[in-house]
């Protein structure tokens, strides 16, 4: 059960079918290999939320044109 002081701060997001199977068909078939499946819902979280900069070690991010900060 979530605090009532944080409940207002939380924001509800899913993934979105379409949206996963675009990101997945932009990589190539190396990159795919390469990326896990929770880094493209990531993806598709950050860009659908308009996201642009990850604070991350994570390479992917980088590679899918995140910029890493």
């Amino acid at each position: 059960m979530i605090s009532k002081d944080f409940k207002d701060k939380i924001d509800k997001i899913s993934d979105n079918r379409e949206e996963l199977i675009a990101v997945l068909n932009k990589l190539d078939d190396e990159k795919r290999r390469l990326v896990s499946y929770t880094d493209c819902i990531s993806f598709v979280l950050m860009r659908s939320s308009k996201i642009d900069r990850a604070f991350t070690f994570d390479k992917h991010f980088e590679i899918a044109g995140f910029l890493i900060i």
